[in-house]
């Protein structure tokens, strides 16, 4: 049928982590059905381009090799810049200017890469959030370990939508049954805007009268949604079973990425004591 939607949706999506590409590297991609390559140029910027040269249609991340002047195809040595144009031709006085490899908006952030897609070819329409800042101060002013593999977990069987994991989020209801809950969250806060949702909810008797207090946390899920592609999470949980009011507070922030690939979420996860 025609007129229809995409249903690829529109937003920013992880696609790889900063301590996998070093300087001079690259690697191959597939996300949205297209076969993708990145690379880490030699002053440290990560950029992605669609992977076929432009010239007879070599795959860049097979055998490509990051230059000064870009990325260079390993067939016949055309050099490709981060903004996808032909700036070299070993064998020619000049490049050809007419030739140009689809580039990706790329944005690197808490050691994350993310690119933007959009369905209908639009320009980024907001910037990709910073986990740290949107669930508040006090989630950024505590310390973190850095996101290396041992704090990745990937789901690489699960095949779903992104928009199935976002519809779950907001409904409250499913964690007496699916999480066994004693009793499903109760939510105190919830923001929307034309890119993200927002909501923190609370657990137990102490968040019955469902009155939000700002700046308590204690045994609270904050959530932010950034399109369909990127969720943070904020757990705030009392360290053991002790009531003391000084006892110590467990706080995780979470980073949920909705796979383009295969829709499937990927949490991160780092830990930190009061």
């Amino acid at each position: 049928m025609k007129g229809l939607p995409s249903m690829q949706p529109t937003g920013w999506f992880q696609v790889g982590w900063s301590a996998d590409i070093a300087r001079g590297d690259v690697i191959g991609l597939r996300y949205f059905g297209v076969e993708l390559v990145a690379f880490r140029d030699l002053e440290g910027a990560v950029h992605v381009l669609d992977a076929h040269c432009q010239h007879l249609g070599a795959n860049l991340s097979k055998g490509g090799c990051v230059v000064e002047d870009g990325i260079q195809c390993p067939f016949h040595g055309w050099v490709w810049n981060g903004q996808g144009r032909n700036v070299r031709i070993p064998y020619e006085n000049r490049p050809n200017r007419g030739r140009k490899v689809r580039s990706w908006p790329v944005a690197e952030l808490n050691e994350s890469i993310y690119i933007w897609h959009d369905a209908s070819g639009r320009a980024p329409m907001w910037e990709v959030p910073d986990g740290l800042r949107v669930l508040g101060d006090h989630i950024r002013d505590r310390g973190y370990l850095p996101v290396g593999p041992e704090a990745r977990i990937k789901f690489p069987g699960i095949h779903v939508h992104p928009q199935v994991i976002a519809e779950n989020a907001v409904d409250p209801h499913h964690f007496r049954f699916v999480h066994h809950t004693p009793v499903s969250p109760t939510v105190l806060r919830e923001r929307s805007d034309d890119s993200t949702w927002s909501a923190k909810v609370g657990f137990g008797r102490r968040w019955s009268d469902r009155v939000d207090i700002p700046g308590e946390t204690t045994n609270t899920l904050e959530i932010y949604w950034s399109g369909l592609g990127i969720a943070f999470n904020g757990e705030h949980t009392r360290e053991g079973t002790g009531s003391s009011p000084s006892a110590p507070r467990q706080s995780t922030t979470r980073r949920q990425i909705s796979s383009p690939r295969t829709g499937s979420t990927r949490p991160t996860a780092t830990t930190t004591n009061a």
